[in-house]
């Protein structure tokens, strides 16, 4: 394959019209990477220092601005982008994604407007906060239409062209900057800020007749509109099979993930959409902790306050191979997968910073003003080497994929929320390296003074990453976001994520639900006819009728169309050739799935044996006490605890009829010793104290379908059901399951072990020490009967009649 993007043959439609779009839309990224890149080189121009500098002199005698000033202009952009990232959300579920990115646009121009504007710092601030608050909106909105959009067999590459973009827009601003720098006019840095209404103009015409994303118009319930935009996007006909089936497959997602419930930013943290969260945020926290911010930033002063000569040559040759580098990371994410990649990744970004902290701190010195001394220039241009080789593999790994990651483990229904707080992290970081930084390198009092030592820093982060990736990133190659879905929900482990499959699609699963649905309709509607018919039978009989020819006649006809309807609507059979063989060897048949009989558990059935429902009939207490409404108690009155739920699982679930829970008044059991191991009550109690360690261990085996051993098994063998909904390869409840169990087959179970039959010696040891529990016991009886007599309340009956007297 190479490097050939080549649509696979089972994709229906052209690939071309999503690339192109999606594409255009990561001209979002330049905007970023060109206001990022451009600061390093502006606040390094010397016209620039002159102008904004406040009376502060650096080392060499020139008027400069102070490390807090510098701090404060980097970090005021990440600022705005942190906000911005947060408003993401809100804005793309209100006014959509097209329109949030005509939205923002306008934001960034009127920062752009200010900073060109600026003649003093405080209007400059202005100017980049509002700038980064219109990126923040971008950065988030930008993944989030090109994942929606995007076909899934090249979603990773169209979604990491943004990180592609971003590099391009830093390779701008170096080339721009370097034009500009040596002018003596404010032209030096108005040309590069100004320049960047060119691309924001460009972005805003090419979103205006651009389609909006189909899932967000299905999220809105704009069918029609989200099959025009689908059909433009897969240039396909609106009647084609394949165009509906992909557009009832999102319609089916959005459905059932409406049907669990609401969508606020509390639902983010919910069940394994906090890991996902957790997940999306610690990616883009680890993205800006490797380092790659220190050199975009602070590359430029960084180079020249080493003694490097031509800092702005060295900082643009770093942002050509940033943008080479990011070519082949874009068909190595959905050649390769993303795990693969960013563990690569992880482990050249920590070597190469490795060395360059290692070299950095042992080739240089400082003389007591604080100016560089290069002892080796020979390791100097090594370490800037290896700083290009660790920008290599960072733009070829965590430089996309970090944002391809983010835009595709989310839910439709949290997805928009989600990605702002991914971003926002980002932000959040990059703020707080940006304003640190100056504080963590240079020399001066309040300063750390670290210079190269700093990438020790990066080297601990990076190595932290493959950590990361190892134990928490999933592998999404070649799934849809449907499908990542359903992966996080089967799969716990991220490590076992590459070999995942999937099974049911949600429209399968919608379509199961609906004709559950429509079946306990069914039965319902043939319950309510039965039961008229039945009340129509006993009208008959009980009118007085002139003449008993036609009672007669009435009566028969009803009785007929009981007798046709059963005909018609006959039972379902659960007693199939194998039933006895499971009733035999397991002590239990299929599991029936009809619905209990609403009125034989108020009471009474009219219809009798005739009923479609089920009339159970579990050991209840006997009593003819009615309740206030006059009806006989339910079912549930008076059973005892289900005996199966206290070994640990019942295979009927809800639909037992006995107590699935801890009631003293109807367990044999103990509760309170069962869940903590004590008992207030002492050996007084009541009820059965069983210790854990008397407890067969469960078998392993056997809990996973199968023990060869059998009954001569050394482990306890608890019965218990599968869930069907797992067994037909999804089971969109997960670990929360109420139908039955889940399991795993694992290589790693210990052999069982065969069960070891107790000799007599043994039987009359353990005889012997219950004669002498028994003793024990006795002997405690009578102790406390004897101080009853001595004592206690004989005493208190006696002092009750002094005093009486």
């Amino acid at each position: 394959m190479g490097f050939l993007i080549k649509k696979p043959a089972d994709s229906p439609g052209k690939a071309w019209p999503a690339i192109l779009i999606s594409g255009f839309v990561a001209f979002g990224g330049i905007l970023y990477g060109y206001d990022t890149g451009t600061i390093s080189g502006i606040i390094a121009m010397p016209y620039w220092q002159e102008t904004f500098s406040t009376g502060y002199r650096d080392s060499t005698g020139h008027l400069n601005i102070t490390s807090s000033q510098t701090s404060a202009i980097v970090s005021i952009l990440s600022a705005g982008t942190f906000f911005g990232a947060l408003c993401a959300a809100p804005m793309g579920d209100i006014i959509g994604r097209r329109w949030g990115l005509v939205a923002s646009n306008g934001v960034f121009a009127l920062g752009v407007a200010l900073q060109a504007a600026a003649t003093a710092i405080p209007i400059f601030l202005a100017g980049r906060f509002f700038a980064g608050f219109g990126v923040g909106l971008i950065s988030a909105l930008v993944p989030l239409y090109q994942s929606e959009t995007a076909p899934k067999w090249i979603r990773g590459f169209i979604v990491g062209s943004y990180q592609f973009a971003i590099t391009i827009g830093l390779l701008l601003a170096s080339i721009v900057n370097n034009s500009t720098h040596n002018r003596d006019d404010s032209g030096s840095y108005r040309i590069p800020i100004s320049l960047q209404f060119a691309w924001s103009i460009i972005l805003v015409v090419g979103v205006l007749i651009l389609p909006e994303t189909p899932r967000y118009l299905i999220k809105k319930d704009n069918y029609n509109g989200a099959l025009k935009s689908l059909a433009r996007l897969r240039r396909l006909p609106q009647d084609d099979p394949a165009l509906r089936d992909e557009l009832e497959e999102i319609e089916a997602n959005h459905r059932y993930e409406v049907s669990l419930g609401n969508s606020g930013y509390r639902e983010c943290i919910r069940g394994n959409l906090a890991k996902r969260l957790l997940t999306g945020c610690l990616i883009q926290a680890l993205q800006q902790l490797s380092g790659i911010n220190f050199i975009i930033y602070y590359g430029t002063q960084f180079f020249k306050n080493s003694g490097f000569k031509n800092e702005f040559i060295i900082n643009l040759i770093i942002n050509c191979v940033n943008v080479g580098s990011t070519i082949p990371g874009l068909y190595a994410i959905d050649k390769w997968g993303r795990r693969p990649v960013l563990l690569l990744g992880a482990v050249g970004m920590t070597v190469s910073q490795l060395i360059v902290a290692v070299v950095g701190t042992t080739t240089n010195s400082q003389d007591a003003n604080g100016n560089i001394i290069v002892l080796n220039y020979a390791a100097q241009k090594a370490a800037i080497a290896f700083i290009c080789i660790y920008i290599f593999f960072f733009a070829a790994s965590w430089g996309p994929i970090a944002w391809v990651v983010t835009g595709e483990i989310f839910p439709l229904k949290t997805r928009a929320k989600s990605l702002s707080m991914t971003t926002a992290t980002n932000w959040l970081i990059n703020w707080a390296l940006s304003y640190s930084t100056p504080y963590l390198v240079n020399y001066g009092p309040g300063n750390a003074n670290l210079q190269s030592k700093i990438f020790f820093i990066w080297f601990g982060c990076c190595f932290l990453c493959i950590a990361f990736v190892y134990f928490m990133i999933y592998e999404t190659k070649g799934l849809t976001l449907e499908q990542v879905d359903e992966l996080y929900n089967e799969v716990k482990d991220a490590r076992k994520s590459p070999g995942w499959q999937p099974t049911l699609t949600f429209r399968a699963i919608q379509s199961a639900k609906t004709q559950e649905v429509e079946d306990k309709e069914a039965v319902e509607e043939r319950h309510d006819s039965k039961l008229t018919d039945i009340q129509q039978l006993d009208l008959v009989i009980t009118h007085q009728t002139p003449s008993r020819i036609n009672m007669a006649t009435d009566v028969q006809s009803v009785v007929d169309r009981l007798l046709t309807a059963d005909a018609s609507h006959p039972p379902p059979n659960y007693n199939f050739s194998f039933t006895p063989y499971l009733r035999k060897t397991f002590g239990f048949g299929l599991a029936t799935d009809v619905p209990v009989c609403k009125a034989f558990k108020e009471g009474h059935c009219p219809l009798g044996p005739t009923c479609p429902d089920r009339h159970p009939t579990p050991s209840r207490v006997t009593t003819s006490s009615t309740n206030a409404s006059g009806l006989a108690p339910s079912v549930t009155h008076g059973s005892l605890v289900c005996k199966h739920f206290l070994k640990g699982l019942c295979k009927k679930g809800f639909k037992c009829e006995y107590l699935h829970e801890y009631n003293l008044r109807r367990m044999p059991e103990c509760a309170s010793f069962s869940r903590s191991g004590y008992c207030p009550n002492g050996e007084d109690c009541l009820y059965h104290h069983v210790r854990e360690n008397a407890r067969l261990p469960r078998c392993e085996h056997y809990d996973r379908g199968f023990c060869p051993l059998g009954p001569i098994c050394a482990k306890q063998h608890v019965r218990q059901s599968l869930c069907p909904f797992y067994l037909a390869g999804f089971c969109p409840d997960g670990k929360n399951c109420q139908h039955g169990a889940h399991p795993r087959w694992s290589d790693s179970l210990p052999k069982p072990q065969i069960r070891v039959e107790k000799t007599e010696e043994d039987l009359e040891r353990e005889r012997a020490l219950i004669r002498e529990e028994q003793e024990r016991e006795e002997e405690r009886q009578r102790e406390w009967r004897n101080e009853r007599g001595r004592g206690g309340f004989m005493r208190y009956r006696g002092r009750g009649r002094g005093r009486g007297m």
